[in-house]
């Protein structure tokens, strides 16, 4: 005696659809995955420009303070690494990578 009951016309009717669905959603899910791939190096990308223009805007405000201190001690130096800072700090800002 058999268990299980033979196959018929709807089971394998239903085998199908379910075949056809598991299909479809393999290619959703590839899709969705790629998707995901691209949303995160976009983020990266966004994060890594981020990151840039902290470093820049901390350059330049370094340069600034430095060359503000040139008014309390009257050295030459304080404005040459101020400026240096701060033209190092608009490069880095402006390079998009």
């Amino acid at each position: 005696m058999n268990a299980m009951p033979e196959r018929g016309p709807a089971a394998a009717k239903m085998l199908e659809r379910y075949s056809a669905e598991k299909k479809r959603y393999t290619n959703e899910s590839a899709v969705a995955q790629d998707d995901a791939r691209q949303s995160d190096r976009e983020a990266a990308h966004i994060e890594d420009r981020a990151l840039r223009y902290d470093i820049g805007e901390g350059l330049l405000e370094i340069g600034l303070v430095l060359t503000s201190l040139y008014f309390i001690s009257r050295s030459k130096l304080f404005p040459v690494i101020g400026m240096v800072a701060a033209i190092a700090g608009t490069v880095i800002a402006a390079l998009d990578l």
